[in-house]
């Protein structure tokens, strides 16, 4: 199972142009975007703003540069991937944080009674 997933962005030609480290998120990441996402829900934001407010929330908890160091590791961290990421990048990372990080599991428990 992977744990960390690199993405490179590249321009039209093909150059990278920037380079990223997202986590497959841990619990404490899980939490700590939890708490990013209560905050969001008691805003008074337009329904349109908080989704991308919360796919934000997502990459603050686990987005990291390439020696592995978190890049928004405070409290405003989602507000300002919102106000300072381009629309464009903020979804390429967020296509590849879904790909670490999948809506449902992929996981099995095998369960046995005794």
């Amino acid at each position: 199972m992977e744990k960390q997933i690199k993405v490179d962005i590249q321009d039209e030609k093909g150059k990278v142009v920037e380079s990223y480290l997202i986590d497959k998120a841990t619990v404490g990441q899980t939490a700590r975007r939890f708490s990013l996402i209560s905050k969001v829900v008691d805003s008074k934001l337009p329904d349109h703003e908080q989704g991308q407010m919360l796919n934000c929330c997502a990459l603050a908890s686990v987005l990291k540069n390439t020696e592995g160091e978190l890049l928004f590791p405070d409290d405003d961290g989602a507000d300002r991937i919102y106000n300072e990421m381009s629309y464009e990048q903020s979804s390429l990372l967020v296509d590849a944080y879904l790909e670490i990080n999948p809506l449902t599991s992929g996981l099995k428990a095998k369960k046995k009674k005794y």
